[in-house]
């Protein structure tokens, strides 16, 4: 679950899933329209040809972590959303504060399961 629901966000805004891997793909949504992008293939000439307004990935992935993710994201200008979504964390604030200090032009949420 996002912090923030779809329905406030902007309809034009494409998704950008962060996978592990390499390519681009549509992902079929019923919300926003997504693609999703390998790990590998996150570049600027990615950023700027699919210009996503919501850029989501796990906390951890194949060869990645969200840490990698803000830091790849922040160096090729990115400058927008960025979710994290994960299982279960003892204190999410802390891994959110960690992520958004290494990544400071972004805005940073970590989603999890609480309980």
């Amino acid at each position: 679950m996002f912090d923030q629901p779809a329905v406030l966000l902007d309809q034009d805004l494409i998704m950008l899933l962060v996978t592990g891997g390499h390519g681009t793909a549509e992902v079929p949504s019923p919300g926003l329209p997504a693609v999703r992008c390998g790990f590998r293939t996150l570049t600027a000439d990615t950023l700027k040809e699919l210009s996503p307004g919501l850029v989501v990935s796990g906390l951890m992935g194949p060869h990645f972590d969200a840490l990698e993710v803000a830091e790849r994201l922040q160096a090729i200008g990115y400058g927008g959303t960025y979710r994290i979504v994960a299982d279960r964390l003892a204190d999410p604030e802390m891994v959110q504060a960690e992520i958004a200090d290494a990544a400071p032009g972004l805005d940073v949420r970590v989603s999890c399961r609480c309980g």
